[in-house]
C-alpha cells in the first residue's frame, strides 16, 4: 500500500480497509500484521493496533485471531543501535558530508571519478533516519573507497583511516549487514517465512564464521 505523504494511524486504517474491500478480502481472513514500532502503529487506542480490534468486534469477528509481528526490518534497525559500529558510521557521514555538503568537492568528485572511468559516479541520498539508506550509503562507499580515499588525500582531509586494518574489517562486516541482508528482505510478495528464514541463515552464517576463526579457519576470510 504505497503512500507519497505521512499518514496518521486514523488515515493509515482507512486505507488499509479501502484496499481490502479493493480487493474482495473480509476481516474474519485477516490472522496477522507486521508494522514498525511507531506510536502510530502499535498505539492500543489511537494506534492501528486499536483500530483493527474494534473493526473487528463491529463485525463479530474475535480480534484474538489476530497475531502482530514487528517488522523484521525494523527489528535489524533497532538491533544496529547495540552493535556500537560509530566508528565506522560516524566517519564514513563525515567524509560523504565532506564531498556531498559542498558544491565545489561534489563537483570535483564527480569529475575525478569519470576521469578515473569508475563504475560509479557518487553517493546515493543518505538520512540518518532511514536504515536503508544507509545501508546502501556505506555499501557505495565501500565499493569505492580507494577512489575515496585518493580523493580526500588530495583536499587534505584524513577523517578516515583507509589504513587501518581494524576500521577496514569493521566497515566490511557492516556493511555485510546493513546491506546483503536489507537487499534480501525487500521486495515484493516476500511473506514472513521468507524473511525469517533469511534472518535465520544470516545467525547461522555468523555463528558458522565464529566457530571458523575460533578454530583458526579463515576460508571465508581470505
Amino acid at each position: 500500500m504505497p503512500h507519497e505523504r505521512k499518514l496518521h494511524s486514523a488515515a493509515v486504517f482507512k486505507e488499509i480497509d479501502i484496499a481490502l474491500e479493493k480487493v474482495g478480502l473480509t476481516y474474519d481472513r485477516l490472522v496477522g500484521i507486521a508494522t514498525d514500532g511507531t506510536p502510530a502503529m502499535i498505539g492500543k487506542e489511537q494506534g492501528l493496533r486499536g483500530f483493527i480490534p474494534r473493526k473487528l468486534e463491529s463485525l463479530n469477528v474475535s480480534k484474538d485471531q489476530i497475531l502482530w509481528y514487528h517488522c523484521i526490518i525494523h527489528q535489524e534497525s533497532l538491533c544496529s543501535k547495540i552493535i556500537k559500529f560509530d566508528q565506522v558510521m560516524d566517519n564514513v557521514v563525515k567524509a560523504v558530508n565532506f564531498i556531498q555538503s559542498y558544491a565545489l568537492n561534489h563537483r570535483q568528485f564527480r569529475n575525478f571519478l569519470d576521469e578515473i572511468n569508475a563504475e560509479f559516479f557518487g553517493f546515493p541520498y543518505f538520512t540518518e533516519i532511514r536504515w536503508l539508506s544507509r545501508g546502501r550509503t556505506l555499501k557505495r562507499f565501500y565499493d569505492i573507497r580507494e577512489h575515496v580515499a585518493a580523493f580526500l588525500e588530495t583536499k587534505g582531509n584524513l577523517c578516515i583511516s583507509f589504513d587501518e586494518d581494524k576500521w577496514m574489517n569493521d566497515s566490511s562486516f557492516l556493511v555485510d549487514i546493513t546491506h546483503k541482508l536489507d537487499v534480501r528482505l525487500q521486495g515484493k510478495e516476500k511473506l514472513i517465512h521468507n524473511l525469517f528464514g533469511e534472518v535465520t541463515a544470516f545467525q547461522k552464517k555468523l555463528d558458522l564464521w565464529i566457530t571458523q576463526i575460533a578454530d583458526s579457519n579463515y576460508a571465508h576470510f581470505p
